[in-house]
Order: C-alpha cells, then sequence, then structure tokens
C-alpha cells in the first residue's frame, strides 16, 4: 500500500517497495528472447564475413552451416548465464522503493531479504519495508523527460516512456497502488 505524503512540499507524494521476480519475469525474458536473436544474428554475419574476407575460396553454404552452428552455442550461452545467476543471486528476486515526487520518480533496486515468494513467479508483490539492504542501484527519472505511460496492467506494472523509448518500468505490489500510481504517472506524462 503506498504511503501518502501531501503535507511535505519537497517530499514524495507516494512511496512503496515492492518484490519484482527475476527468473519467470516476462518483461525481462522478452528482453533476454531479443538479446538471444541479436546475438545470434550478429554472430552469423560476423562469422559469414570473417570467412568471406579471409578465407580461401568464396562462401559455401557448409560455411554458413558451420556459422550457424557457432551462433547457437554463442546464443545459448545468454539464457544459460541468465538462469544461473539467477539461480545463484536472485532465486526470489529483489526489492524496488518507489518514490512518486513532484519533479519525478525515484527507483531504488535492491537485494533485501525477500522471505515469501516461489522461484517461479511472475508478478510483482508485497513486501516489507527494507531498512538496510545489502546493495542497490538508484535510478531518478524527471517528469519532463516521460512523454507516455505504457499500461502493462496483466504484470501489474506500467512503463514509462521517453523520446527513445523505456525510461523505466515501475512495479505495483497491489491493484490500488497501481491504480494511484499509474493515474498519477498519466497527469504528470500529460503535463510535460
Amino acid at each position: 500500500m503506498p504511503k501518502t505524503n501531501d503535507g511535505e512540499r519537497r517530499g514524495p507524494l507516494l512511496r512503496w517497495f515492492c518484490g519484482v521476480p527475476v527468473l519467470a519475469n516476462p518483461l525481462i525474458l522478452i528482453d533476454l528472447f531479443t538479446a538471444v536473436v541479436v546475438v545470434w544474428f550478429a554472430a552469423v554475419l560476423l562469422i559469414a564475413a570473417a570467412q568471406a574476407l579471409l578465407g580461401d575460396g568464396p562462401l559455401l553454404s557448409s560455411h554458413i552451416a558451420a556459422a550457424c552452428s557457432l551462433a547457437t552455442y554463442a546464443a545459448a550461452l545468454i539464457p544459460l548465464m541468465y538462469f544461473g545467476v539467477c539461480l545463484l543471486f536472485f532465486r526470489r528476486g529483489y526489492v524496488v522503493l518507489c518514490r512518486f515526487e513532484e519533479n519525478g520518480v525515484f527507483l531504488e533496486t535492491m537485494r533485501g531479504a525477500i522471505r515469501e515468494g516461489g522461484i517461479f513467479r511472475t508478478r510483482p508483490f508485497p513486501v516489507d519495508e527494507q531498512i538496510s539492504p545489502a546493495r542497490s542501484a538508484v535510478k531518478d527519472v524527471s517528469w519532463a523527460d516521460v512523454k507516455g505511460v505504457r499500461e502493462l496492467k496483466s504484470m501489474s506494472a506500467f512503463q514509462l516512456r521517453g523520446r527513445f523509448g523505456t525510461l523505466a518500468t515501475v512495479y505495483c505490489p497491489d491493484a490500488d497502488t497501481y491504480a494511484r500510481a499509474l493515474d498519477f504517472a498519466r497527469k504528470k506524462a500529460t503535463l510535460s
């Protein structure tokens, strides 16, 4: 449930903690699949170009088949490394502190002690407030940079879209937080 703070001018207007799944998160898996496809095509092109430029003779179909085979091995390393890192470090996901302020969005991603939730969870979930996270990364997004909001209702999340793509993905732990945060973000996006 988001905490509101309308009395302070500089304080956050909405604030909440949310657990974000990693291993089975559809948004991350889409990016992973895209990366695998890009790496596969780039590897095929690079290997074929190297054979054409540096090899003896013309480029044959056996060279293309070998390039495809090597590219498949290279591309297969990406999901293997992803699942390995997830299983070692992010079994239950990570925690995000979201703060919607008058001038922008503050997102702090942290590794926290998530006690509940399965390894194959796909939707964000509520977590307790993290007092002192082990490690964290901070992202600030100004409302002036936000050009639109892309709703991902089935994921209980939405993306803040900028001029050149996604600026941030905001995860919400419950329907009430989602509705309030989405409404706030839409108002701010139309004003900027």
